[in-house]
């Protein structure tokens, strides 16, 4: 029994040394004034930074709730250290006087964010609807331009010459299976392109 409880104890310091010293998680919160929302800046709680603020570096990564992880800046002065250049972050999630932000602090300048509103109640991220507007509006685009290279390719077989094809429908017919063929190529490569809503992608701000 003892040399069960000497292994735990050693497999508890081995989690020390991977920490390399950095203190046990801790949260702190802040509720959103107008200072903060013109400024663009968040003084981090003074017991918080007395204790951790030799960890923080620049940048600062807040991953929220919604999977997305965006770098801000940090300023230090006199023992004081705020949350700067996260602009894009209150516009994209449209913060307001009277939310609440939990920040719990995972290490190496990495925090976990909760955003509350006005009544306490978890904010509704944006991401997953922007991501299906998103969608939607290229599967629109998508069919009007087909629409469009069907009327085209209509109005060109009746100048074209009969060397392609003796029979014209034959000729419209091909042409309208090589378009379609090339627009679908492009939609799915604009589909690759465009990050999940469930997706860690980074956002520099």
């Amino acid at each position: 029994m003892a040399s069960r409880g000497r292994r735990g104890g050693g497999q508890s310091s081995s989690r020390s040394g991977r920490n390399r010293g950095i203190p046990v998680t801790r949260h702190f919160s802040r509720v959103l004034n107008p200072e903060i929302l013109q400024l663009k800046k968040l003084c981090i709680p003074n017991r918080f930074a007395a204790k951790y603020g030799s960890y923080l570096s620049s940048p600062v990564l807040l991953k929220v709730s919604d999977g997305k992880i965006w770098k801000v800046g940090i300023k230090k002065c006199g023992g004081a250290i705020w949350l700067s250049r996260w602009k894009k972050f209150i516009k994209n999630y449209c913060l307001r006087e009277g939310y609440t932000m939990f920040f719990r602090y995972e290490g190496y300048s990495w925090f976990h964010v909760v955003i509350l509103d006005g009544a306490g109640m978890e904010i509704k991220y944006p991401s997953r609807s922007i991501h299906r507007k998103k969608a939607r509006a290229a599967t629109q685009t998508f069919s009007q331009e087909m629409e469009e290279s069907v009327i085209d390719i209509g109005n060109s077989t009746e100048e074209g010459s009969g060397d392609e094809s003796d029979d014209p429908s034959q000729s419209s017919t091909s042409k309208v299976k090589a378009v379609e063929s090339r627009r679908k190529k492009k939609y799915r490569m604009k589909s690759r392109s465009s990050p999940g809503p469930a997706g860690n992608d980074v956002k520099l701000l």
